[in-house]
């Protein structure tokens, strides 16, 4: 699809507005939210929103996603080299759920817990 349709889409939001049915499907999956709303409520919601994915923001995550990446590589390497034929299934959504942040955002922590052995997900080495 061309990405200069999609902007023209996405930047006339008073012309191309999403039909009744699919707001009132979201809204009744997710609740009232960025997703769901239309004009001045989704305009109101996108400002506050735009405000945390600001690119300095963003940025300033960079450094602890990183490394949180780099821990969770190390697990799951240890999964497959400590099972019989260095060989595992890994739950890789399960893992990444638990990929969390936590704590006030001054912290920038990013939680994993590492004690579910659940597997499902092929890991190549």
């Amino acid at each position: 699809m061309d990405p200069s349709v999609i902007s023209h889409v996405l930047h006339r939001p008073t012309i191309y507005q999403k039909p009744w049915q699919t707001r009132a499907f979201i809204s009744a999956v997710i609740g009232e939210s960025l997703l769901s709303s239309e004009g001045g409520k989704h305009h109101r919601q996108r400002r506050i929103a735009d405000q945390a994915f600001s690119e300095r923001n963003l940025q300033s995550f960079l450094p602890v996603m990183f490394g949180r990446s780099a821990q969770l590589t190390e697990k799951w390497i240890s999964i497959v080299e400590k099972s019989d034929d260095e060989k595992a299934v890994i739950d890789v959504f399960h893992w990444i759920q638990r990929s969390t942040l936590v704590g006030p955002p001054s912290t920038r922590t990013i939680y994993l817990t590492a004690t579910d052995r659940r597997l499902r997900m092929s890991l190549a080495r």
